[in-house]
């Protein structure tokens, strides 16, 4: 009965994540990033290019769209920018500046495999509407809550 219901806890648990992140549509691929010769090249959003900006190609985001892009080897991530569109390698999801590469650490790597969710940047709220309970917290990135939730699991160890 036991083995029941930790199978039926499990499979439970599994849908709800498959589905939250199809709810939030978070891809998963390979990532790569411009080389630093780009420098200064016009964007297909007619903005330059620049090897220090935090800034990407993406091929079906709106101009202007945030995304966080973690580094699923290493667990660091950073938000960018869509500027341009691409990458125009069918097996890659997202193509990063150089310095976003850098942030992630894959510069050495060339590739790497990468979760790319849309960032919302939570509005500002002032506290007083927190504490008078008029505003409810909005929820954890699922980035963000799987680290907390990593980091916990390894304090525990």
């Amino acid at each position: 009965m036991k083995k029941i219901f930790i199978l039926t806890f499990l499979l439970f648990n599994v849908s709800i994540v498959t589905s939250r992140a199809q709810k939030l549509n978070i891809e998963e691929g390979l990532a790569s990033y411009y080389s630093k010769r780009f420098h200064l090249a016009r964007t297909a959003s007619g903005e330059l290019y620049h090897n220090d900006s935090l800034i990407c190609a993406h091929r079906t985001h709106p101009f202007g769209t945030l995304l966080e892009v973690l580094n699923e080897k290493n667990g660091k991530s950073v938000i960018v920018r869509v500027v341009d569109r691409g990458p125009h390698r069918k097996n890659r999801i997202i193509d990063l500046s150089y310095a976003a590469a850098e942030r992630l650490d894959i510069v050495s790597h060339g590739l790497a495999h990468v979760k790319v969710l849309k960032y919302e940047p939570t509005p500002f709220v002032p506290i007083e509407d927190l504490e008078e309970g008029k505003i409810q917290p909005l929820p954890v990135s699922p980035v963000i809550e799987k680290k907390v939730s990593d980091a916990i699991k390894h304090k525990h160890r």
